[in-house]
């Protein structure tokens, strides 16, 4: 039995951007585009903050952006403060989803040539713009004083060992993820692990001695 082909570790974490919808039998069907490759964590930013205001979100309305990668609330919002992602040229084409946001890098109205990945703890945005009605989500932003902060965070790879279980959340509020190490990076983790406990235990007799 011939073995499957290997993945181009570069396309490994690829993510298709909906670019709109069309109709297939009576039902909306999204266009997804092909996988695209993740910028590399090390080189992206810790932490953008970003300013919501109503601005971004009358304009993603009259646009029919609910749902849409191109014209939702967010992507107005990134295309209106695209510098903070300097130095990198996002096109205003992004997934946000409950606690992953995936920004896309190109040019302005294309599809996506490379993407940033971040994490965030604002589902309520997605609720209130998609499901619940912009007007909720424009009262929300009155009532604190005409803006709302969102804050994306880059993501860290964690030993499972270190990482916050099911029950335990991270401080900041975002959602606790156990994420794997490959082969490689485990030899190296158990290695350091092990040459940390060999150098208490030295001191330890040092200091009985």
């Amino acid at each position: 039995m011939s073995r499957p082909p290997k993945r181009d570790p570069k396309k490994r974490f690829g993510h298709p951007f909906i670019m709109g919808y069309h109709k297939e039998d009576g039902k909306l069907v999204a266009d997804k585009g092909p996988s695209v490759a993740r910028i590399p964590h090390h080189m992206m930013p810790e932490t953008v903050e970003l300013d919501l205001m109503a601005a971004d979100v009358l304009s993603a309305h009259r646009k029919r952006g609910e749902g849409d990668t191109r014209f939702c609330a967010v992507a107005m919002l990134i295309r209106r403060q695209a510098a903070k992602f300097s130095p990198f040229a996002v096109n205003g084409v992004v997934e946000f989803m409950d606690s992953r946001a995936m920004v896309g890098i190109g040019r302005p109205g294309s599809y996506p040539e490379k993407y940033l990945h971040f994490y965030h703890s604002c589902s309520w945005l997605t609720q209130m713009f998609d499901l619940k009605g912009y007007k909720k989500l424009l009262q929300k932003i009155e009532d604190n004083d005409g803006s709302l902060t969102i804050t994306l965070r880059r993501y860290r790879m964690r030993l499972k060992e270190t990482s916050p279980g099911k029950k335990a959340s991270p401080v900041d509020g975002t959602r606790s993820r156990v994420h794997s190490l490959n082969r490689g990076e485990h030899r190296r983790s158990m290695r350091l692990n092990n040459k940390s406990i060999q150098q208490v235990e030295r001191a330890a007799v040092a200091n009985e001695s």
